[in-house]
């Protein structure tokens, strides 16, 4: 109900078919942004006394369609996904769920930063991407200060990687010393959902600074400790039979053996 009217640059009332719409007796626009955050060409100025909009924000659209795009819905899918980090592989299952219960899980719309690359700051958490896709963006890359979102096609033609359901990123916080991020995260997909841990979440979670982290890495020490002893004695022991193998073979008993002359 109501009318609108479409304003360029220059203030001057224009008409476009391609922008504004209609299907089943409503007009409707903005749809281009199903595909890709992109900057609205024109001024949308209400031309009635009344118009009835209703706005759909695109972060509302993605809840929808993230919930129709699948991705790592179920705790056990979750805990599947942290056990690849090998920081995380020696603890038990209860300290792996608190950290998953930890998580900070958001979704974001194509084109949103989720993390920036700042080469003077140190990273403080890691990212697992439970739906949709992201771009990793070299850190050599100058984003504007402040900036929220970008164009999804340039990132694309920048980008160096990506991540999809399931994929960590930086999850060598939890043994390495503190070091930036080496790539800007941004958001590809519709319904992109992004768990971050931050690791005084993890710290939390789990009591002691380096609790049962520290821990953990130490029981794995001592586990690649002892398989390797293991690997030193057995081939101590092919060693030792190979020589026993190699020595003269003593005669039999009962076999007559020459003596040296005198």
């Amino acid at each position: 109900m109501g009318e609108v009217h479409l304003l360029n640059s220059e203030d001057q009332q224009v008409t476009d078919p391609a922008f504004v719409k209609e299907a089943g007796g409503f007009t409707f626009f903005g749809d281009a942004c199903l595909e890709a955050i992109t900057k609205c060409p024109y001024t949308v100025r209400v031309a009635s006394e009344i118009a009835h909009v209703l706005s759909l924000p695109r972060r509302q659209l993605d809840g929808f369609l993230g919930a129709l795009g699948g991705g790592l819905t179920s705790k056990g899918q979750l805990l599947a996904a942290l056990r690849q980090c090998k920081s995380l592989q020696a603890l038990r299952e209860e300290d792996v769920s608190a950290i998953v219960d930890a998580g900070d899980p958001i979704r974001y719309s194509p084109g949103e930063l989720i993390a920036v690359a700042n080469p003077t700051m140190a990273a403080t958490a890691f990212y697992l991407v439970r739906s949709g896709e992201l771009l990793l963006l070299p850190a050599s890359v100058q984003l504007p200060a402040n900036i929220t979102e970008v164009d999804v096609t340039q990132a694309e033609q920048l980008a160096v990687g990506r991540l999809t359901a399931g994929g960590l990123y930086n999850e060598m916080v939890l043994s390495a010393p503190a070091a930036p991020l080496q790539a800007h995260l941004i958001a590809r997909a519709p319904g992109t959902v992004v768990t971050i841990f931050e690791l005084a979440s993890i710290t939390k979670a789990l009591g002691a600074p380096g609790g049962l982290l520290h821990r953990g890495a130490q029981q794995q020490a001592q586990q690649q400790q002892y398989l390797q002893q293991q690997q030193q004695q057995y081939l101590q022991q092919q060693q030792y039979m190979l020589q026993q193998q190699q020595q003269p073979q003593a005669h039999l008993p009962g076999a007559v053996v020459p003596s040296m002359a005198q």
